[in-house]
């Protein structure tokens, strides 16, 4: 036998056996801390009240992105990626220059090797690049052959620097392609 319960219009029905008895405290499931009972619960009783408040369905939270949250981070990361563009080219310039520094210095420290076991300078040859490169080359003062080349010359020709001397001695090597911008430190 079943006991059927009619709530307000709009509201849920419930069915359920007469000789069931749900053992809850009543202070805890209706407002006011078991003072009172919603208007719409009235005149169902006590056993109709607990059985609506069981039976109230729970919230379930919105599924998906709504259109503007979805364009509110779309242009976070268009600023910080506006931000952040400046900042790699930057680092990317500096790191071009400091490889080309230190190909400079690997050009710089092969010459010196090489002038220092042959007991000869490269002097006569310093406007010939290529001489200059095949002879550190196959001497094994050098490799690879990129230490040739400057990283920010567009064209890989590997005759990028030059050897500056003074009275026949070594002083320093130059960048053709940055002259002013890749300068080493000694």
């Amino acid at each position: 036998m079943t006991n059927s319960v009619e709530r307000a219009p709009g509201r849920m029905r419930s069915t359920r056996p007469a000789s069931s008895t749900i053992p809850v405290n009543m202070a805890d499931i209706l407002p006011g801390a078991g003072g009172g009972v919603e208007p719409a619960l009235a005149g169902c009783g006590i056993q109709g009240a607990v059985e609506w408040y069981a039976m109230k369905p729970a919230r379930q939270p919105p599924a998906g992105f709504t259109l503007v949250e979805i364009m509110i981070v779309v242009a976070i990361v268009g600023l910080l990626a506006s931000l952040s563009l400046p900042l790699f080219a930057k680092a990317r310039r500096t790191s071009l220059r400091q490889k080309c520094i230190l190909n400079q210095r690997a050009i710089y420290d092969a010459v010196l090797c090489y002038e220092m076991d042959f007991r000869t300078d490269l002097s006569s040859i310093r406007n010939n690049g290529v001489q200059i490169r095949s002879t550190l080359l196959n001497a094994g003062y050098m490799n690879p052959i990129n230490n040739f080349d400057c990283p920010s010359s567009p064209i890989r020709d590997y005759d990028d620097y030059q050897l500056i001397y003074s009275n026949r001695d070594l002083v320093s090597t130059r960048c053709t392609i940055l002259p002013t911008d890749h300068l080493p430190p000694h």
